[in-house]
């Protein structure tokens, strides 16, 4: 387990919409099956889906290149989703990458930011998600306008899964995580990528602090952490239980599964 204050201050992402070209690729290549972001897709579209009623419709929010909807929708042929995100890169991307895997008909792309998301939103919905995205918030002020987003969606009804980093204690330890995933995976990591990820980590909200901002935001949910990872939950106010909805399942490595594994023991996927 990690600890759970940080020495290192934060240092907020330069841009809060990514605009590089070779960020916006290397972040989409990252998504892809066997890339480093798919276990956390799978795992956290596996886990989002208990939540979800037969025939459901999502809110995501900072959708990025549409890759973790992707996964959620492939997996689950009944559901919808609407995604949202600030940038016109991202979300050209998006429409390209749900065009190819034949996903379009079942998405709504809209250009916005997450801080006005129910005004952007105002269909009834059965979840609001948000992935690896909310260290982009460049303060703790829009950081709580968000959650305050996501609060409506619940109130509303909607089950909430939220997932992202945890800023590590040392300018060391933001260094060794990717350098740790070059070695355990034997691959090398885009340029891009590699310093956009400990970027990121620079700029993640540690988990008191996300706690504090949810608090503000007069939001209660599951909490856990691990990893330098943190997960916030919770089920739709209308209904405790899960669903057992089938999922169609998608075709992992052994190594694949047991990061899978470790992450899903760790984050007590199990209790959600």
């Amino acid at each position: 387990m990690i600890r759970e204050t940080s020495m290192l201050e934060r240092i907020p992402e330069q841009e809060i919409v990514m605009v590089s070209r070779d960020s916006v690729e290397a972040f989409d290549r990252a998504g892809l099956e066997r890339g480093p972001l798919f276990p956390i897709y799978h795992v956290n579209s596996t886990g989002y889906s208990r939540h979800l009623p037969p025939g459901a419709v999502v809110v995501d929010l900072f959708c990025g290149p549409a890759r973790f909807i992707s996964y959620l929708l492939q997996g689950r042929p009944d559901v919808s989703a609407i995604g949202i995100d600030l940038s016109s890169k991202m979300l050209d991307l998006a429409a390209e990458n749900l065009r190819s895997a034949g996903l379009a008909d079942r998405v709504r792309l809209i250009q916005g930011d997450g801080a006005s998301a129910s005004e952007l939103v105002q269909d009834p919905v059965h979840g609001v998600s948000c992935l690896s995205a909310l260290h982009h918030c460049p303060s703790m002020t829009h950081l709580v306008e968000v959650l305050g987003e996501i609060r409506k969606f619940h109130d509303r009804g909607a089950a909430v899964w939220l997932f992202d980093l945890v800023r590590p204690d040392t300018e060391e330890t933001v260094k060794f995580i990717p350098a740790m995933h070059e070695v355990s995976q034997a691959t090398k990591l885009p340029a891009a990528f590699k310093e956009d990820w400990m970027n990121s980590l620079r700029a993640g909200w540690t988990f008191d602090e996300f706690k504090t901002a949810m608090g503000r935001a007069g939001i209660s949910l599951h909490s856990s952490q691990a990893n330098y990872s943190q997960l916030h939950w919770a089920p739709s106010p209308n209904r405790e239980e899960l669903y057992n909805v089938p999922w169609a399942r998608r075709a992992l490595t052994s190594q694949e599964e047991k990061r899978m594994a470790k992450l899903k023991e760790l984050l007590r996927f199990d209790s959600t």
